[in-house]
This record gives structure tokens, C-alpha cells and sequence, in this order.
């Protein structure tokens, strides 16, 4: 009997009684996990990437706008800091070449200014295309010792503005009617 009781009972495993204490996840399981936190990986490095990426080439971008305007500016007001033509006041709007507003060395032309600044409230697509601006807003404006607006012309300017990015500003002091004024040249986007 003894012996019927050994063949009748089941003998205890090792295995079974790791079952009961520590459930193994089947394969299917693991490779569909391991699966799920790779693809969570991938696409954080890669969102990651992407946006350093972005903010890289928005930066160069933004520095390369920003170098070509300053470039424009210096080349507007060095082409308008000169003597010019030597009748371009006389000439119609669409007939001049170059335009300067200098008489001599420092001191302003008061005829040029003014005709410098009535053209360009006439037509400032052309005026700015003579000064090599014509991709770029552009304002004009000469100002007295005490800070009184003599001449000005060109496009508003509103600092208020939240879209403007980039006023480039080249200043010149200078000599108008024997007194001493202040030449500015605004550019921006």
C-alpha cells in the first residue's frame, strides 16, 4: 500500500514552486516591453534632436539677417555721407544715379537734404534702391542740438511694434547751416 500511495501521489517539482513565488514573464511579454521602452527612447532622442536642430538653424539664420541688414545700413549711409552727383537735386526722381548730401567733408547740403528728403516722401522705393536698401524698411532723419526733428522722411517706425526684431541705427554727427546736427539712418526688417 505504501507503494500504491507513492505511484498515486504526485511528487513536488522545484519548478512548481517557483511558479507560485516568482512568476517568470513569458517571452512574448519581455520582447513586447523591451519593445515599447526602445521605441519610448527613440523618439525622445529624437524629438530632442530635432528641436536643438531647429533653434540651431533658426539661430544661424536669424545672425545671417541680422549681419546682411548691419552690411546694408553701413552701405546706405556711406553712400549717402558723400558729395553725389554734382546736379542730382536738379534732376527728376527716376534720372538720378547718386545721391550724396554732403557739400563738403562733414558739412550737410541744406538744398540736398531737403530735396533728399522730399524725394524721398515722393517715392521711398526708389529712394531706398539708390541707397541699397530696397529689401528693408528705412526711415531718415536729422535732428538739432536739442534734439528737434529738422528733417525726416521715410517709413514709421513704431517701437511699440511686438514683430519688429532688428532696428539697425547708423548715426553720423555733422555740420548743417554752421550748427551742429545728428544724422540718423534707420533700417529694419
Amino acid at each position: 500500500m505504501a507503494m500504491q500511495n507513492h505511484r498515486n501521489s504526485r511528487p513536488k517539482t522545484r519548478s512548481s514552486k517557483l511558479e507560485t513565488r516568482n512568476p517568470r514573464p513569458k517571452k512574448g511579454q519581455l520582447v513586447s516591453f523591451d519593445f515599447m521602452v526602445s521605441t519610448i527612447l527613440y523618439f525622445t532622442v529624437f524629438l530632442l534632436a530635432y528641436n536643438l536642430s531647429l533653434s540651431f538653424i533658426n539661430g544661424f539664420y536669424s545672425n545671417y539677417r541680422n549681419d546682411i541688414q548691419h552690411a546694408t545700413a553701413a552701405y546706405a549711409a556711406d553712400k549717402l555721407f558723400t558729395r553725389g552727383e554734382v546736379s542730382w537735386t536738379n534732376k527728376s526722381i527716376n534720372d538720378i544715379g547718386d545721391i550724396g548730401i554732403l557739400r563738403s567733408y562733414g558739412m550737410l547740403d541744406t538744398v540736398k537734404v531737403g530735396v533728399f528728403t522730399n524725394y524721398t516722401l515722393q517715392n521711398s522705393a526708389r529712394m531706398k534702391s539708390l541707397l541699397g536698401a530696397g529689401a528693408y524698411s528705412m526711415k531718415f532723419e536729422v535732428r538739432n542740438s536739442s534734439n528737434h526733428i529738422l528733417y525726416s522722411a521715410g517709413d514709421l517706425l513704431n517701437m511699440s511694434n511686438t514683430s519688429l526684431r532688428y532696428v539697425d541705427v547708423i548715426r553720423r554727427y555733422s555740420v548743417l547751416d554752421s550748427q551742429p546736427v545728428r544724422v540718423d539712418i534707420f533700417i529694419w526688417d
